[in-house]
């Protein structure tokens, strides 16, 4: 009787002593020293970049340089030989990610070519169960919905709102609704996206350029998370009466970026091969509605270094727009609670927060500034009661940041088809300008709601907008008392009269523990609900920014 349990015994055994394995096995981002013989050629850019991804750096006169070019094939294959599983190559980083154990990865350290390791640590969570899920079929089948429209006008029922806030029904009235736009989404998943009626014309039109899932290296993005369905909706929705997106006649790159099963360093990685993909692609604007402040291992980031130019998704978001994108992240949804999360810090993106259906700020929105001191986020889109479409089909509402960021991609793409001779950074700053709060930025509103009119008038007579004659000087303030107390409570003053400015005090952990916008050249804070001790204190009035210890006496 025992000869019968033999082969179970011995297929419990080889499960086991594979799991096992695998749990001893990591991935790793290896960092390499150079390029050297890798066969290509920045002379020759279609050897690795599409001839959409080569116009683009040529229209904005942006060069190609050594860290486009691949990955040398002969270091991939060393690392391979020496037992470990290639997942990707970063030509920008230039990088490998490979799966080994730690043996393994010590060999690999010490080839001749390596440099060293991301973040000297493996990629993953530290816990084992955030690393192992069941498979998911690798499928995209569509169904067959009948859309019925009415007319030629749009009637875009209850998505009117968000998308008149910023504008973009004008110019979508102008004829701007996206054609010839690349968008690329970074997401969780667009579970059912294939499926959904709001979505019928996109497939339709065959409209969906490419799509990868670099959770899985597969091409499937169907079957994972819904978060980037209801993004993409906010985009590319076409149904009449109840959701129309932004940019509905774009086409688009779906990209899975974000695994669901853990919060790791990871995630960052697969953003950094997700953005180089979009950008051979021939992408022109990014989405990403989603950011990292705590991973599972506490260690990875502290909120110092969440300053634009610490992080690996930071510095991709930074690559990404070198190369001529323009990428648009949102700000996270922490509140007060914690300040943006990362990519949203990188330099050069566009950081999105939430506003309500009045335009006021959204409680949810994850606040400015960064670490050292730059406004964030840049501008604010409705966030709150977003019309959103659900996996199930149907239309609803959602909130948060991720919903506010899909509405400025959609700015961004339709305003850049209108003034396709602009530069992705021209476009980024014409947005930023023509915010509400262009004039007195703080970390609540960033510079506020993009205005189409405006941002029209910078692109025509950009030095229009420029301040003449105070870019160097310090802003001057004085504030007294300093040491204060409940009875008697400082005041600000600026020596500038006649000009409105925002303030925020952090405590010494940096915590804003009190901000305020639209404050008078003088004005006494309200901060009698401190405790005792030192705090920081920064104003800014869009011209200038200051910082000030501030104490609280008994």
């Amino acid at each position: 009787m025992n000869l019968k349990f033999t082969p179970i015994i011995i297929l419990f055994f080889f499960i086991v002593s594979f799991q096992t394995k695998a749990q001893n096995d990591h991935k790793y981002l290896f960092l390499l020293k150079d390029k050297n013989n890798n066969g290509f050629d920045i002379s020759k850019p279609e050897q690795f970049l599409s001839q959409r991804a080569i116009e683009r750096r040529k229209k904005q006169k942006i060069a190609i340089t050594p860290q486009d070019l691949p990955v040398t094939k002969a270091y991939t294959e060393a690392i391979k030989s020496q037992g470990a599983k290639i997942w990707y190559t970063s030509k920008w980083i230039n990088g490998v990610v490979a799966q080994c154990d730690s043996l393994t990865m010590q060999k690999i350290k010490k080839l001749a070519f390596v440099k060293g390791i991301e973040g000297d640590k493996f990629l993953e969570s530290p816990y084992d169960s955030c690393r192992f899920y069941p498979e998911i079929p690798d499928t995209d089948e569509i169904s067959d919905y009948q859309i019925i429209r009415n007319g030629n006008a749009i009637n875009y029922g209850d998505s009117k709102n968000q998308l008149e806030m910023l504008g973009i029904d004008q110019l979508h009235k102008q004829g701007f609704r996206g054609e010839g736009m690349m968008i690329g989404v970074l997401d969780d998943g667009f579970r059912n996206a294939q499926k959904v009626p709001y979505l019928k014309t996109v497939f339709d039109e065959k409209r969906i350029v490419s799509t990868f899932n670099f959770t899985r290296n597969q091409k499937g993005v169907y079957n994972d998370g819904g978060h980037g369905t209801n993004v993409l909706s906010i985009i590319a929705a076409d149904l009449e009466g109840e959701l129309y997106g932004g940019a509905y006649k774009s086409s688009y790159v779906l990209m899975v970026t974000e695994d669901e099963h853990q919060e790791a360093l990871l995630e960052e990685a697969n953003m950094l091969i997700a953005l180089e993909y979009a950008d051979s692609t021939g992408v022109d604007v990014l989405n990403a509605s989603l950011g990292y402040v705590d991973f599972d291992d506490e260690t990875v980031y502290s909120y110092e270094q969440r300053d634009g130019n610490t992080t690996l998704a930071a510095r991709a978001a930074d690559w990404a727009a070198a190369k001529g994108m323009v990428f648009v992240v949102s700000a996270g949804n922490s509140g007060s609670g914690d300040h943006i999360s990362t990519p949203a810090d990188a330099d050069s993106v566009l950081t999105v927060g939430s506003v309500m259906s009045n335009r006021e700020y959204h409680e949810m929105t994850s606040i400015g500034p960064r670490t050292d001191g730059v406004i964030k986020p840049d501008v604010m889109a409705k966030g709150s009661s977003t019309t959103i479409g659900y996996t199930n089909g149907e239309v609803g509402n959602g909130n948060g940041t991720s919903f506010a960021a899909p509405l400025v991609t959609s700015f961004v793409a339709t305003f850049w088809q209108a003034n396709p001779e602009k530069t992705a950074f021209e476009i980024i700053q014409s947005i930023r300008k023509s915010g509400n709060y262009s004039t007195s930025p703080s970390p609540l509103m960033g510079f506020g709601i993009p205005n189409l009119a405006i941002a029209k008038k910078y692109l025509l007579n950009p030095e229009d907008f420029m301040v003449t004659g105070t870019e160097s000087k310090p802003l001057k303030f004085e504030i007294s008392p300093n040491p204060f107390t409940n009875k008697s409570l400082p005041k600000i003053t600026l020596k500038e009269k006649n000009n409105l400015f925002s303030a925020w005090v952090l405590d010494l952990q940096g915590k804003v523990v009190w901000q305020a916008i639209n404050l008078k050249s003088s004005e006494i804070l309200p901060l009698e609900h401190l405790k005792i001790g030192e705090y920081i204190l920064k104003i800014a009035n869009g011209k200038a920014t200051a910082t000030h210890k501030l104490v609280k006496a008994d």
